[in-house]
């Protein structure tokens, strides 16, 4: 690699995969340790400006000395908003649009997100947005962003009724993963990240369960090894579908499994809970086992879903049963109103979702893995859960 200020060549640690949806290309770049490597290559961008959008969380651990190294390369603003759910939404990226176009942004500045799934949304949009798009660099922080969220070309923030209702489409500049900022994540941000894993596991790449499951265990899954051995799989994974599929309306929907559910209960858990609610990962566990329990009950898939679903989160210390202080009517309300809406002609009291026949294998078409599920079967899930394992309790 070639420092483009000196044209000179320097030690690079990064290594590097071309994401490809469709006719777009994004380049993903991840080491341990790599901040030089970062700042080099986002000097070869030739920015005006950095919009370093980052959250309260992050700033203060070390987004606010990568905004000082980052000073060296352009000038640099710092857009910073709060933590959960509640701040993704249009009023943030409204807030943030006013910030940029008042600290003198133009089109050639490059919004940076540096942080987990949230900033990474709203950092989109505020890119999408501004001048009618302007350049996208995602760092993300946490395995969730990491290993999921970025790789995608979908930015979105919530409605006051539902997740990722207002959005866009826009192809991120680049992507950089240094490894070593994982190492302040505290424990539950690990296991919020293996949820998704394993998701892609049941549902996409089974041939990797058992890797991923190795991954998962918590004694293991904080090492760089692991951290190093997951990225390629979590690419394959995104890749395999989003190919053909780069705005995630047809074959990638299968990569919704768990989320019809698991959203409504984030969103529930967020109003209720606020501080202390699930994290994304978690409620997507939980959907995944409501999802499971629907295959079995309503298609005949077998009970071995189920129990495969429920032991892989065991194992990596994932909740499988919902708190009882979450109320299952609140649940069903915010399911009906999913943003998989649309795909099928469903009447009111349906909706449609991602199940499975078995590991790998989605119901309805390999063109569009939806099948229409009533409410009432979406009720009988949610309050088996609730129900069921009585000794369990979610992890804190």
């Amino acid at each position: 690699m070639v420092d483009p200020a000196t044209h000179q060549p320097y030690s690079c640690s990064m290594q590097s995969i071309e994401l490809r949806f469709g006719d777009v290309t994004i380049p993903y770049h991840w080491g341990w340790d790599i901040e030089q490597e970062i700042l080099h290559a986002l000097r070869a961008l030739d920015a005006d400006r950095f919009l370093l959008v980052t959250d309260t969380t992050v700033a203060p651990l070390f987004g606010n000395d990568f905004a000082r190294a980052l000073e060296r390369v352009a000038r640099v603003s710092v857009l910073s908003i709060g933590i959960g759910e509640h701040v993704k939404s249009l009023a943030t990226v409204s807030r943030l649009c006013e910030e940029a176009v008042a600290c003198g942004a133009t089109r050639r500045s490059c919004v940076l997100a540096l942080g987990g799934g949230i900033v990474g949304n709203v950092g989109g949009a505020l890119a999408g947005l501004l001048f009618r798009g302007i350049r996208l660099v995602h760092i993300p922080t946490t395995i969730v962003a990491a290993y999921d969220s970025v790789i995608s070309l979908k930015q979105a923030v919530n409605s006051e009724t539902g997740k990722n209702h207002f959005g866009l489409f826009l192809p991120a500049t680049a992507i950089f993963v240094d490894l070593k900022l994982f190492g302040t994540l505290p424990e539950r941000e690990f296991r919020s990240g293996c949820a998704e894993l394993l998701k892609n596991s049941l549902a996409v790449v089974p041939e990797y369960g058992e890797q991923i499951a190795r991954c998962a265990r918590p004694e293991i899954r904080r090492t760089r090894a692991a951290l190093e051995q997951m990225i390629p799989i979590a690419v394959e994974a995104k890749q395999r579908l989003m190919l053909h599929d780069k705005s995630e309306r047809s074959t990638a929907l299968a990569l919704e499994y768990g989320h019809t559910i698991g959203h409504a209960i984030e969103l529930v858990s967020t109003r209720r809970q606020r501080h202390h609610a699930l994290s994304h990962g978690e409620s997507i566990a939980l959907g995944m086992l409501a999802a499971a329990h629907i295959s079995c009950a309503a298609f005949g898939a077998p009970e071995s879903l189920v129990n495969l679903n429920r032991a892989a989160l065991q194992n990596a210390d994932l909740p499988t049963v919902i708190d009882h202080s979450l109320d299952g009517s609140e649940i069903l309300a915010a399911v009906s109103k999913d943003n998989k809406r649309g795909y099928l002609n469903c009447a009111p009291e349906v909706v449609a979702m991602v199940l499975l026949r078995e590991p790998g294998m989605t119901m309805g078409s390999r063109e569009l893995p939806l099948v229409p599920i009533s409410l009432s079967t979406v009720e009988a899930a949610v309050r088996n859960i609730h129900a069921s394992q009585m000794n369990d309790r979610p992890p804190s």
